[in-house]
């Protein structure tokens, strides 16, 4: 029963997911976030977006890797309450929990500013949905944990651009862990929306609904 209730659950969020929210739902839901706004390193451009009032930090690094060109610029939005990490490399570990964030990328090998309206198509090693896809896939496959996922992908276009989105769920029920990842990705960025915890509240539930939300508000300014 316990499945079922989960598989409904999972049902309607991506119902939620795909329908335009409701005028007084959207106001609703945006009472609890603030604007915000993040000057991209090389001169790529401006972002302009609200967040969660509970992501109160931000903070920048970069993401070294073992090729030419594959580096990275990370911004990430999170609690200051919840640890800060800093992956970086091809290879790393990702926090097990305490996770609740958004981080914006984009290569360091760009120096132009954002002008297309395509979304940006990622390559399946850079993209950290993909990469929980096949650990997930893998875990399945050895019968190491009992998994119950979901996943689904869909373009949209926000405020004249289009995005590319991708959204992963999954209920891990051996370390009881509720795990979500929200990716989107236009011209040069991507938005990846990350979910890792024990608590299985509205947060937990409602997640890929609100990052649709959060995503819909985002508008980016072109830099030179």
């Amino acid at each position: 029963m316990k499945w079922i209730l989960f598989c409904l659950s999972f049902l309607l969020m991506l119902a939620g997911c795909r329908d335009k929210p409701t005028a007084e739902a959207q106001d609703a839901f945006l009472a609890n976030t603030r604007p915000d706004s993040v000057v991209l390193e090389n001169g790529l451009g401006t972002v302009y977006l609200r967040v969660p009032r509970t992501y109160d930090t931000l903070f920048a690094w970069t993401s070294y890797s073992d090729c030419d060109g594959c580096d990275d610029i990370r911004y990430r939005f999170q609690s200051r309450k919840l640890p800060v990490y800093r992956e970086s490399g091809f290879v790393h570990r990702f926090p097990i929990d305490s996770v609740n964030q958004l981080t914006i990328i984009h290569n360091t090998f760009f120096k132009t500013g954002i002008q297309s309206t395509k979304p940006h198509t990622t390559r399946l090693h850079d993209s950290l949905l993909n990469r929980w896809h096949q650990e997930v896939t893998k875990e399945k496959a050895a019968k190491k944990t009992d998994l119950l996922f979901g996943s689904f992908d869909t373009l949209e276009h926000i405020n004249g651009r289009d995005f590319g989105i991708k959204a992963f769920w999954r209920f891990d029920s051996l370390r009881l862990l509720h795990i979500n990842d929200f990716e989107a990705s236009t011209d040069k960025l991507r938005f990846v929306y990350t979910l890792r915890t024990r608590q299985n509240d509205s947060t937990a539930r409602h997640f890929q609904r609100d990052a649709l939300r959060l995503l819909r508000t985002i508008r980016i300014r072109p830099g030179r």
